[in-house]
């Protein structure tokens, strides 16, 4: 479908634009910044790992906002829109007698991440994984055919 491929372009730009700004960051630190005893291959697996990780929150996000724009129709206001959704709804759940329910957002789940923990990053990464497949499918059902351009 189109929407689905409209959505997997911006997600794979994002992605190619990532692992360039990746590549040209750890390019330079390690020629330009001096290596001590502490620094380790065990240190480079762990920050790529938790790298890939917080990909699929940015995944999940683009989904997130793909379909903003697609209820929005383009505007400018789907912007504002996504950042409320994304930052203000865990203020939102605990006023719904819902706190648990902050958990599962993602702007939640880059902690666990953080953590390194196993356990806690396959949750978020399913967590993540779960938002980009009910969003997408959200933004497919709700598109149409002239909201292209």
């Amino acid at each position: 479908e189109l929407y689905v491929s409209k959505a997997l372009t911006a997600i794979l730009l994002g992605l190619l634009l990532a692992a360039a700004a990746l590549a040209v960051y750890c390019g330079g630190t390690l020629l330009l910044l001096p290596r001590g005893p502490v620094f380790a291959g065990g240190l480079a697996g762990q920050f790529f790992g938790r790298f890939a990780a917080l990909c699929s929150v940015y995944v999940g996000a683009v989904a997130v906002a793909a379909l903003f724009t697609v209820f929005l129709h383009r505007g400018a206001l789907a912007v504002f829109v996504y950042y409320a959704a994304v930052y203000m709804s865990r203020y939102l759940f605990p006023l719904l007698h819902l706190p648990k329910a902050a958990d599962y957002l993602l702007v939640a789940q880059v902690r666990p991440i953080v953590s390194g923990a196993p356990d806690a990053v396959r949750q978020a990464v399913l967590i993540s994984l779960a938002t980009l497949a009910a969003f997408l499918t959200l933004g497919a059902a709700c598109f149409r055919r002239r909201d292209v351009a």
